[in-house]
């Protein structure tokens, strides 16, 4: 393995990386703007759950 091959593997593992973080942060950004919506969606399917139980 000379000098060379192992920049290029380098540069293509940073490259993966790099790839990744940006999925992830586009992911967490997706997962903090859904997650109110989730919560109300929640608490609404608990209250109707609770109430279909009482009658």
């Amino acid at each position: 393995m000379n000098d060379r091959h192992r920049a290029v593997m380098r540069a293509r593992k940073e490259q993966i990386m790099y790839e990744r973080r940006k999925h992830e942060r586009t992911m967490d950004e997706f997962a903090k703007a859904l997650y109110p919506v989730f919560k109300a969606a929640a608490a609404t399917i608990e209250q109707w759950l609770a109430a279909f139980q009482f009658r």
